[in-house]
């Protein structure tokens, strides 16, 4: 999952019995952290990553709340800052009646992120369909690319189109073609159905 540097993250394991029923009241569960670009592990002693010498590499996790979430346990870890990529791992010790162990999961700490197509920033090789009047694909179209930005008049594309095949074309759209946050791209080649395509963009998000 990804995560805020310098946050705090709440880490979740389920434990369940052979018989994949929730166990309740562990106190052996005990959760490790490994940090990927140095292959350090966490000492929850002082909160730092060390290589060897750990005076305390595993840690009970905490039990949530036994009658209304049994079986759920969890650990709230303070991410250090900067991008970084962790591993956690939760084993039990000394007990084994916990069957649904060892758990692993990946925490990718990131300053920020994109979901989806990013404002003001290049996107190459965008594909779209070209089709006639009767919906059959269109091939050897020579394709007028124009994009309205924000409501504003349509303009050209800064990019020409090219064919890739069976009725599909691309385009690299540049950063100007995007730079606003809704943007409606308008493909027309003569034969050929207008291809109204409306794109809202995303900003880079904190993580």
């Amino acid at each position: 999952m990804i995560v805020r540097p310098s946050s705090t993250e709440r880490i979740h394991a389920l434990a369940l019995d052979e018989s994949l029923d929730p166990v309740t009241g562990k106190t052996d569960l005990l959760i490790s952290i490994w940090r990927v670009s140095d292959g350090f592990y966490l000492d929850f002693n002082d909160s730092t990553f060390k290589a060897a010498g750990w005076t305390t590499r595993q840690t009970p996790m905490t039990e949530f709340d036994a009658t209304n979430a049994p079986g759920e346990y969890y650990y709230d870890f303070s991410v250090p800052a900067g991008d970084e990529v962790y591993i956690a791992r939760v084993d039990q010790s000394p007990g084994t009646d916990v069957a649904n162990l060892p758990q692993l999961g990946e925490l990718r700490a990131v300053t920020y992120y994109v979901v989806g197509i990013e404002k003001n920033t290049d996107l190459d090789a965008f594909e779209f369909l070209m089709v006639d009047p009767g919906e059959n694909y269109l091939t050897g179209l020579t394709v007028t690319a124009q994009r309205s930005i924000d409501g504003a008049a349509f303009a050209g594309c800064a990019n020409a189109v090219t064919e890739v095949g069976l009725g599909i074309y691309k385009i690299d759209l540049a950063a100007s073609d995007l730079n606003g946050n809704v943007i409606t791209l308008l493909f027309s080649a003569t034969g050929a159905r207008n291809r109204y395509i409306t794109i809202v963009t995303n900003e880079a998000i904190a993580a």
